[in-house]
């Protein structure tokens, strides 16, 4: 993340902010690849297996809080619609 502070304070915040999403989604869709190698070398379990428990614990929680201010926004949003 010391690439989107660099950028932050070279050009400006939304440039910053920019990288920082890329950098991030780049993480959310690497980081299940990595987990998948290291666990089929720990693992001898069936492969459907360690893919589900990848995406029960990695994938779906990084997906929903990739973006707290949505989050935030959408619970906005089905407040006002109950209210």
């Amino acid at each position: 993340m010391a690439i989107s502070y660099l950028a932050y304070e070279s050009f400006s915040f939304d440039t910053g902010l920019g990288v920082f999403i890329v950098m991030k989604m780049l993480l959310v869709i690497i980081r299940p690849i990595i987990l998948y190698n290291f666990s089929n070398k720990i693992i001898s379990e069936k492969s459907s297996k360690i893919i589900l428990l990848i995406l029960l614990t990695d994938v779906i929680p990084s997906i929903v809080f990739f973006d707290p201010i949505f989050i935030l926004n959408l619970f906005d949003v089905l407040l006002s619609f109950f209210y």
